[in-house]
């Protein structure tokens, strides 16, 4: 049983290293430009391998002075990377100042509250590059409120819109979402957290 135990491993084990080699050629030999983010194909094969050499090094009953150092640097690993990660940050992670999951629910529910049925609508945000409001959509259907398609904004009567800037600055976007459906009326519906508000665009 221990031998083919064993043998399976050294397959899995080839298995890997052929898997890394093939993405590695396969990227040598795209005609475009190589990319980084190419070699992605590669990345889980790597971890496993690597983890692989590390159990079985550390399954060696006398080898003491590197299961230390094996632990010293897993350790060291998980304190310098938990850092990157900013958890004490008012913001949720890759999300713009001042802003989180709270605040999107926030927003979504003011949304939903407002909306009318016989009206289209459609939703925006300006915080950062996601303008169409993925998040946002997503919640909206789960209140049963769905707005247009990405790609129907002029086709909107009302467009609900979540930003940190003031009615005036907000006249002078040029970004399509916003100003596709000018000319509009503007009103603030609320302030909902770290001066976001969410602004109600109707169209006339």
């Amino acid at each position: 049983f221990a031998a083919q135990k064993k043998l399976i491993h050294n397959k899995v084990f080839q298995f890997l290293l052929v898997s890394v080699f093939i993405g590695i050629i396969c990227v040598i030999i795209y005609p475009g430009q190589a990319i980084i983010h190419y070699f992605a194909t590669t990345y889980v094969s790597i971890i496993l391998i690597i983890s692989t050499v590390i159990i079985h090094n550390l399954n060696q009953k006398k080898n003491i002075p590197l299961k230390a150092l094996a632990v010293t640097v897993m350790v060291l690993f998980f304190v310098m990377n938990i850092k990157a990660y900013n958890l004490t940050s008012k913001n949720g992670y890759t999300m713009p100042n001042g802003w989180n999951l709270r605040g999107i629910k926030l927003a979504s529910k003011v949304v939903a509250d407002d909306v009318e049925p016989k009206k289209t609508f459609n939703i925006a945000a300006t915080l950062d590059g996601d303008t169409r409001a993925m998040p946002y959509r997503y919640l909206l259907s789960v209140y049963g409120k769905n707005p247009l398609n990405v790609e129907q904004y002029p086709q909107a009567n009302v467009l609900y819109l979540v930003s940190r800037d003031n009615l005036e600055e907000i006249k002078k976007y040029t970004v399509w979402e916003v100003a596709s459906l000018w000319p509009y009326n503007i009103i603030k519906l609320a302030e909902v957290q770290n001066g976001i508000s969410v602004y109600k665009l109707t169209k006339i």
